[in-house]
């Protein structure tokens, strides 16, 4: 992405339409998620009328995850649709399955606010192994951590003997073991640890 975003700069602005694709996958791999969007949005429209790309269906992923990104759920889940109602004609099953079970994660999020992070400054956790304690409304709770995960997984008996809220129907989400498990979204309304604050954590 490095040579890619000093190639592009190179070429300066215009030129054919697929560079836009890569100036917006630029912007949305360096967090520019708002030029992204609008590169990815005025892209998608310029492509709406041509047969199925498999450029045009990789550039509605990265504007779904791009407003993912910036909260904006519901129109994640539509990105992710157009992903593979429009494109479905370029995709294999499998990857089909796999934008049809993000449409379904996303679209149950639809009506619940971004999710927020207050630093309020430095902050030093001791480990358990490899978990660490978060504070969810009066309780103490030990959760593992997966850097490159998208959501946390509950237990279902976790989730209920907190109190929290679950949303749209079940979906089928992958583990750090490789392994699919299937459940419901839930959002905890406020979690902390040391001086660190997320709302609305997904």
């Amino acid at each position: 992405y490095f040579e890619l975003r000093d190639a592009l700069a190179s070429m300066g602005p215009g030129g054919p339409a697929d560079l836009e694709f890569f100036r917006a996958a630029v912007d949305q791999v360096f967090d520019r998620l708002d030029p992204a969007v609008a590169r990815l949005e005025a892209y998608l429209r310029a492509a709406g009328g041509a047969p199925p790309r498999v450029l045009a269906k990789e550039a509605a992923v990265l504007l779904a995850d791009a407003y993912r990104r910036l909260g904006r759920y519901r129109q994640a889940a539509e990105a992710y649709r157009l992903a593979f109602s429009r494109f479905g004609g370029v995709i294999d099953a499998e990857e089909r399955a796999g934008l049809e079970s993000q449409f379904a994660l996303w679209a149950s999020l639809a009506d619940v606010p971004p999710q927020t992070v207050d630093i309020g400054g430095d902050t030093r956790v001791r480990m358990k192994g490899r978990c660490f304690p978060v504070r969810i409304g009066d309780r103490s709770v030990l959760f593992g951590y997966d850097t490159g995960s998208n959501v946390s997984i509950l237990y279902r008996s976790v989730a209920d003997a907190l109190g929290l809220a679950v949303h749209g129907p079940p979906i089928e989400a992958q583990t750090g073991t490789g392994l699919a498990v299937r459940g419901r979204m839930a959002v905890v309304p406020e979690l902390g640890w040391g001086a660190v604050r997320v709302t609305n954590a997904l």
